[in-house]
């Protein structure tokens, strides 16, 4: 509390307008989070801003679990205008992956999965948490090709397209600094995104076609450098499609080679947020209509692919946490 008493109101924002709000993910709490990180302590606005970045992409279940955050953040940066931050803060939101597999498995091994989970959780470092999250990528990999290998009905629909984000997409966006950004509208297109990146955008068809989620990858001369999703944020649940407007567009995530984020300032960062700025602007006509495509698709329809990808990552994590 004595710490708090010298930041000043610019930096950490208005605790009068925090201390009505309690619980592990309310501004309060992460005020004080913060004053216990030790030599880690933000210290300016923009430390402040990253911290709170940070625990927005941390899951509940972590933020649940978690006692002892220097412990959790042992062996990460000590400064926040470290760049490491936001690749930090992406491994900990993959954990997301993890936890949605469990859920849409069921029997014992879905049960022990999560329970290996929540104990692996409560008392990992990060870096522990992100070779579990990059076994994970890896193994997705696998676990893809052997449910294609039996189910030839993916093949079915690998050129069909959902309805795209951009209205005009016969030319690449071209930014200024000549990388393209070019939508992805079918699961060949994400399959060809895969191959050329190593990460598990193969794997966002689904979400695509469900209208959770579009997709976008960015390019120089034609070869893929990074992979983008975007989605509706909360304030469009429940909205009319009148209503809907860029404002309701968030970035879920930006990711190259092997997963890994883009340097905040690189040229794929700059060419993303190019494009971004411009969908934000209305500069480019889109298109915020999603319908939900599943339900009349073969690789969706009487059958049960979904849930033995899930009991499939289900037995990964159990076999990968029996080790630990």
């Amino acid at each position: 509390m004595r710490y708090l008493g010298q930041q000043r109101v610019f930096d950490t924002g208005s605790a009068l307008t925090r201390i009505s709000r309690e619980g592990p993910q309310g501004p309060w709490h992460r005020l004080l989070l913060g004053a216990s990180l030790g030599n880690r302590r933000p210290l300016k606005k923009a430390h402040w801003i990253t911290l709170f970045a940070l625990l927005d992409k941390i899951p509940y279940q972590l933020l649940d679990q978690t006692q002892d955050w220097n412990r959790l953040l042992s062996g990460c940066p000590t400064d926040w205008s470290d760049d490491n931050w936001s690749k930090i803060a992406d491994d900990f939101r993959d954990l997301n992956e993890l936890f949605n597999n469990v859920d849409e498995s069921d029997g014992p091994a879905s049960g022990e999965a999560l329970q290996k989970l929540k104990s692996f959780i409560a008392t990992a470092s990060y870096h522990q948490i992100a070779s579990l999250v990059n076994g994970f990528h890896l193994a997705l990999i696998d676990i893809h090709e052997a449910l294609d290998a039996v189910d030839p009905q993916t093949r079915t629909d690998s050129l069909t397209p959902w309805k795209p984000l951009l209205y005009s997409t016969s030319t690449p966006l071209v930014s200024p600094n000549g990388l393209q950004i070019i939508e992805l509208k079918c699961p060949a297109d994400l399959d060809a995104e895969y191959q050329a990146l190593g990460h598990c955008i193969d794997g966002y068809d689904y979400s695509a076609y469900r209208g959770i989620c579009r997709l976008f990858s960015v390019r120089e001369n034609g070869k893929s450098l990074a992979s983008a999703e975007i989605q509706m944020d909360e304030s469009a649940w429940g909205e009319t499609l009148a209503k809907l407007t860029p404002k309701h567009l968030v970035t879920i995530q930006l990711r190259g080679l092997r997963n890994r984020t883009p340097k905040s300032g690189s040229r794929v960062d700059r060419a993303y947020q190019w494009f971004w700025a411009k969908i934000k602007s209305g500069e480019l006509a889109i298109n915020l209509e999603w319908p939900d495509q599943t339900l009349s698709m073969s690789r969706y329809t009487n059958r049960n692919r979904k849930k033995m990808h899930a009991q499939a990552c289900a037995e990964w994590i159990n076999q990968r946490l029996s080790r630990t």
